[in-house]
């Protein structure tokens, strides 16, 4: 009687055990799943601010191309012209810098034919990425990123910003 009694009281306990291993099986697996769900929604907020970031960019360098633009506008324009038979017209003489007194090259990045760089001003440190055909805020126009370097255009003058690795 008493080996019938310890017999199942040892079924019993194994059960209990067995039960005990689902629970604990589940709820491992439910502490796993909330794992996935919080990686998951952390990286489609960090995507979420890349391209709020992005956009940001992109409406930065709209304006600058915009005031690029005014700016450019304004001084080419030609003066009234003066009374009477003489025809006089006045152009204004804009004096270019040249591009390494204006900007610094900091880095090229981009894949072929896909390549953007990032300039810094030399005159309020302000960083500004740009890909061809941008206007930078002297007046300048991107027509070429390279891998070491930007080519630039103001009307007719081309210059070339080449990058320089900082000395240290």
């Amino acid at each position: 009687m008493e080996k019938l009694k310890a017999t199942y009281r040892q079924q019993r306990l194994d059960e209990i055990a067995k039960r005990e291993d689902v629970v604990r099986s589940r709820i491992q697996w439910w502490q796993e799943q909330e794992k996935l769900r919080l990686a998951i929604a952390k990286k489609q907020a960090e995507e979420e601010a890349l391209t709020r970031k992005i956009a940001e960019q992109e409406a930065t360098r709209d304006k600058v191309r915009e005031e690029a633009m005014k700016r450019l506008a304004t001084t080419a324009q030609v003066a009234p012209k003066g009374k009477g038979n003489k025809k006089e017209e006045k152009t204004v003489v804009i004096a270019i810098e040249p591009m390494e007194s204006l900007y610094t090259l900091d880095s090229i990045r981009g894949v072929g034919k896909n390549l953007t760089a990032k300039i810094k001003s030399k005159k309020d440190g302000e960083i500004i990425t740009v890909k061809k055909d941008d206007i930078l805020p002297s007046g300048y126009v991107v027509k070429k990123v390279e891998k070491d370097s930007i080519t630039v255009a103001f009307g007719n003058k081309i210059d070339k910003l080449i990058f320089r690795p900082a000395k240290k």
